[in-house]
Order: structure tokens, then sequence, then C-alpha cells
């Protein structure tokens, strides 16, 4: 998980590309990503501790 300096909150997350026919459909400039459940807990835990 990161966040850029200067954003208006925003998170950016790294994840795994998931199978061809999942990511179908997607604007341009947008992908899907595969993130594991416990680190999206983990980095809401993160998020909601620094505030």
């Amino acid at each position: 998980m990161y966040t850029e300096d200067g954003s208006d909150g925003d998170v950016i997350v790294q994840g795994y590309l998931p199978d061809p026919r999942v990511a179908e459909d997607v604007p341009p400039g947008e992908a899907r990503v595969v993130i594991p459940p416990a680190l999206l807990r983990d980095a809401a835990r993160e998020l909601l501790a620094s505030g």
C-alpha cells in the first residue's frame, strides 16, 4: 500500500494480475488486481490507526 505526497488521500495498491478473463472490460488506464484479504485488512488497520 502506498500513498503519494500531495495527493488527496489516494491510496495506491500493488497486487497480482488476475486471469485475463477476469480483467476484461477494464477502462483504459485502469487494471484489476488481486489483493489477498489478509493484506487488505492489514492495510485498512494501518489507515485507520494513522488517521
